[in-house]
């Protein structure tokens, strides 16, 4: 139990310095938006970037704080901004890729971290997924354990790492496979293409194998040594009213689809008409992310790991884009619309592989016959005809 005596959320974050990987990424801008917005007397926000050929630390750095998000703190605390700084790595390499100066800047100085790093693609090779979620986690923990004045680590898992699960609770499930066993496994020279499938069983992409060990590394490595959160969001859209209603930033998730649809680039989508798609928007993952960091850092007992699921705001079955398709597909059209919006979900492979193999060979047959006139073909670079 908490008294009124314990500060409020904005208050526990005043002074407190902030470390972020994945801070370049959908939610972690939000995250940096909303401490700078709501929390104004928070320290400085340490963001972890990769450096690309060409950029500077301070591209990057412009790069996510010039983003239409942040116009709001722009025009109430600008000076926030200046808290915002960024520190070169990548999650890939060992020891994060910093430089033995900056990992004494964070040891020294932060006070909570947030690991929110990862690749969210399905297709990823298990070798790649494995490095960049499985073996990063054990490097930024072992870097929280060398932080002198840490309160808080955060771990950003996903709801549907427990795929092979019908309910599911605050709690750990079983790893598939040792952590440890994975990591050997991906940092060997073994040709891992032809085991991928076998050895992520049941789990039906290497995302969300990758994330289900993921959160035992933050379990083994923080139990007992650093007070830790496992935070599992499910699929996470556009904000809902913070800072600005409806704004996103990128085409994951269910917006690839829609757009996908609206385009008529995609006519046919493989899955179950049964299937629930759980969505919850991304301010009310951040607000989530900050509440249960304020409870951990005032908690007393601070050896328990705490597992929250941010989910079941939004829930809707397939047959959403029935609704998605009257409301919306009959009412807006994109620039470079190819087709009438008219989507359906198939449940057999084979009858999806038709239809999609028919969609694309007629577009191939209107782009020549748009060739043959002399006209410069709809699809060519969409579908990559």
């Amino acid at each position: 139990m908490f008294s009124r005596k314990n500060p409020s959320i904005p208050e526990y974050f005043s002074g407190k310095n902030i470390f972020l990987t994945g801070g370049t990424g959908f939610l972690g801008k939000v995250l940096i938006e909303k401490l700078l917005r709501s929390c104004p007397n928070v320290g400085d926000i340490y963001v972890l970037v990769r450096q690309k050929r060409g950029s500077t630390l301070k591209e990057r750095r412009e790069d996510i704080i010039n983003a239409k998000l942040f116009d709001i703190v722009k025009e109430q605390n600008p000076k926030a901004l200046d808290k915002v700084k960024c520190i070169a790595g990548d999650t890939t390499e060992l020891k994060l890729g910093i430089s033995d100066e900056d990992e004494r800047l964070i040891t020294s100085k932060v006070n909570i971290i947030y690991h929110g790093a990862a690749s969210v693609r399905f297709d990823d090779p298990l070798r790649s997924a494995v490095i960049t979620n499985i073996r990063s986690t054990r490097e930024i923990v072992e870097l929280a354990s060398k932080c002198a004045k840490l309160e808080v680590f955060m771990h950003i898992s996903t709801a549907y790492c427990n795929v092979d699960s019908t309910y599911i609770e605050e709690e750990m499930y079983p790893s598939p496979v040792h952590w440890k066993d994975a990591i050997d496994l991906a940092e060997s020279d073994m040709d891992l293409s032809v085991m991928t499938v076998k050895y992520t069983d049941p789990w039906p992409n290497t995302y969300t194998f990758t994330k289900r060990i993921a959160e035992h590394v933050t379990a083994d490595l923080c139990k007992d040594k650093i007070p830790a959160v496992i935070f599992r969001p499910s699929i996470i859209v556009h904000a809902d009213s913070e800072p600005m209603p409806g704004w996103v930033d990128n085409m994951n998730g269910p917006f690839a689809l829609a757009v996908a649809g609206l385009m008529g680039v995609a006519c046919i989508f493989y899955a179950k008409k049964d299937s629930y798609l759980d969505f919850i928007s991304v301010d009310n993952v951040v607000k989530g992310m900050l509440g249960a960091t304020w409870e951990t850092g005032l908690r007393k007992d601070k050896s328990k790991i705490s597992i929250y699921n941010a989910c079941s705001e939004l829930k809707y079955m397939m047959p959403w884009f029935a609704l998605f398709q009257y409301k919306v597909g009959t009412k807006i059209f994109l620039e470079k619309t190819l087709w009438k919006f008219t989507v359906q979900i198939a449940q057999c492979w084979y009858w999806y592989y038709i239809r999609t193999m028919l969609h694309v060979a007629l577009s191939i047959a209107i782009d020549g016959i748009l060739k043959l006139q002399g006209r410069k073909p709809r699809s060519d670079n969409i579908l990559g005809c």
